[in-house]
């Protein structure tokens, strides 16, 4: 049977079926092993086959598994007060949802309700999401149909030295965000972001320019929105981008891929102290919202990062393993960074591009015979791994020996 039998031609898949996994482990079909380092689509962050989400699950094989949507459980209460617990906000209100299309549509959806506008603002370069409406508001943009009107982007702060990340000047950013704010804020609700870029190439934004975009919201009856799938539940070594202190505070946070353990989960948190849910006069009825499967795996995610003590870890071993990359002596391995277990590299210093993408395509396919899963980004450009959280030192080591082997394809 050929894959494309059966398979909606979405992607272009390699001659590869995978069939089982262990750890940062996965096993294809004809016995042939790789290492994963990027947890799945970043989500199965316990490593694959966790014990962690297997106890979840059993325990709602137990109890129940489905609930109407008008009704709540009380695994489903508690996984939202383990939730709201790790959001930083003092008094916070959540959601438990499927994936990160549907939270950051539910995010939008109630911030424009609660504004009584209907333009959504977003970087240029951000990602939040296939489902029409978040596309609408992403880098793919241009090729949503028919285009969202009241849809603002605003040039991200890309700082390409990332040797010395405080010295960026983002000024020009700022002000082209700035002007489209006082042009337009009667019509946007809100600004939706990545406090880390990620498809858009991996750009951490500054906290400078974060405070004062923040700032310039909250002067103008503008919601803030973080969107972080890929940023939150650890993946930085704090619950989220803000809960460290170094970035400022948004009045919702959107959650999404760690926080199942592999499976299906996302969330929304509102910031009561910013935003007033008592204006609320839109119902909300997804057939699995705020489900008992949902809130077993969410507290069972966090209790596990709690009691492991993995944040410490991640901040730790991202350090040792950028340090890894960095020591890398060879022409395809430009501009190492990232923290906690979100970091990058290009492969080019070129501007992204066809070239760049039969570049990142050749790259990932060669990868797979040296046993390494591997994704690219930013149009070929840039190489991203997200491992999952029990990830050993070793495994890191292992990565880039089978990294310098791959490299010799290219010489």
């Amino acid at each position: 049977m050929m894959l494309s039998d059966n398979v909606f031609p979405v992607c272009n898949y390699p001659d590869v079926v995978i069939e089982t996994g262990q750890g940062s482990w996965v096993t294809d079909t004809q016995g042939r092993h790789y290492l994963d380092l990027n947890s799945g689509q970043f989500c199965a962050v316990a490593g694959h086959s966790s014990p962690v989400l297997r106890k979840a699950l059993m325990r709602s094989l137990e109890t129940i598994q489905d609930t109407h949507t008008g009704m709540l459980s009380a695994a489903a209460l508690q996984g939202l007060k383990d939730l709201g617990e790790i959001s930083g906000f003092a008094n916070p209100h959540s959601i438990l949802l499927t994936t990160g299309s549907e939270a950051t549509e539910f995010a939008l959806r109630y911030a424009k309700h609660l504004k009584e506008k209907d333009g959504v603002l977003a970087l240029d370069v951000g990602y939040h999401g296939i489902t029409h409406g978040v596309a609408g508001y992403s880098m793919s943009r241009a090729r949503v149909r028919p285009p969202l009107p009241l849809s603002f982007a605003a040039p991200a702060p890309l700082n390409r030295d990332f040797s010395n990340p405080d010295s960026y000047d983002y000024s020009s950013e700022l002000e082209s965000l700035r002007e489209i704010v006082e042009q337009n804020s009667r019509h946007i609700a809100a600004f939706i972001l990545e406090p880390v870029i990620s498809g858009g190439g991996m750009f951490a934004l500054p906290p400078g320019y974060l405070y004062e975009a923040v700032k310039l919201c909250r002067e103008n009856d503008i919601f803030v929105i973080y969107d972080e799938c890929q940023t939150g539940v650890g993946r930085l070594g704090d619950w989220f981008s803000y809960t460290g202190g170094e970035l400022p505070e948004p009045d919702f946070v959107v959650a999404g891929k760690s926080l199942g353990l592999g499976i299906p989960v996302s969330s929304v948190t509102a910031n009561r102290d910013t935003v007033d849910l008592e204006k609320i006069t839109l119902g909300h009825f997804s057939s699995h919202q705020n489900e008992g499967f949902s809130g077993l795996i969410v507290s069972e995610c966090v209790n596990w990062i709690r009691q492991d003590d993995r944040l410490t870890y991640i901040r730790d071993a991202g350090q040792d393993f950028l340090r890894m990359l960095q020591a890398l002596n060879h022409p395809m391995v430009n501009a190492p960074r990232g923290k906690g277990f979100m970091l990058a590299f290009d492969l080019t210093d070129d501007e992204p591009g066809g070239e760049t993408i039969a570049l990142g395509n050749r790259f990932v396919e060669e990868a797979l015979k040296q046993g390494l899963l591997m994704q690219h980004c930013n149009y070929g450009r840039t190489i991203r791994i997200l491992p999952n959280y029990n990830t050993t030192r070793e495994e890191f080591r292992d990565f880039i020996q089978r990294l310098e082997a791959l490299f010799n394809e290219f010489e």
